[in-house]
């Protein structure tokens, strides 16, 4: 605070207040609120860029908790499908307490090819406080039968 008092004060007063407007634009344009929980979404068991429909992938979600007192529970992450389907879901596995960090991993079958839109899985957390949201996209390989594995 000590540094903007002594530009405002400065001799250059105009030479002064411009720098501290360009500073304070600088911080209002570059600078944006964080999602209050950050996920991620990645295939860890099959290849995601060459599937057909009927292929499974496994897909591991990992969820960090930013706000120490959520008010949602870790049970309230919105799972979402688009030409594909989740099959099967381990159970939440805590990796730490502060900040809670869990993930889970989900089986799922491609269902469509893409023609109809992109396959996607997403993740998604609503709260009052910004929350979060991952998404992966699944890219069918239009050169295989669908169901087999290269």
């Amino acid at each position: 605070m000590r540094f903007l008092t002594s530009l405002i004060e400065t001799k250059n007063s105009s030479r002064s207040l411009l720098l501290f407007s360009l500073l304070l634009a600088f911080l209002v344009v570059f600078v944006s609120p964080a999602a209050a929980c950050w996920m991620e979404l990645k295939v860890v068991d099959g290849d995601k860029e060459t599937l057909a429909p009927g292929d499974t992938v496994t897909v591991l979600f990992s969820l960090t908790l930013t706000h120490g007192n959520c008010h949602l529970e870790i049970t309230d992450t919105e799972f979402h499908a688009s030409g594909a389907e989740i099959i099967a879901a381990t159970k939440w596995k805590r990796l730490k307490d502060r900040p809670v960090v869990v993930e889970r991993k989900m089986m799922v079958l491609l269902k469509e090819d893409g023609s109809n839109g992109a396959v996607t899985l997403t993740a998604e957390r609503i709260c009052d406080r910004m929350g979060g949201r991952a998404s992966l996209e699944f890219i069918p390989d239009s050169r295989k039968t669908p169901g087999t594995k290269k």
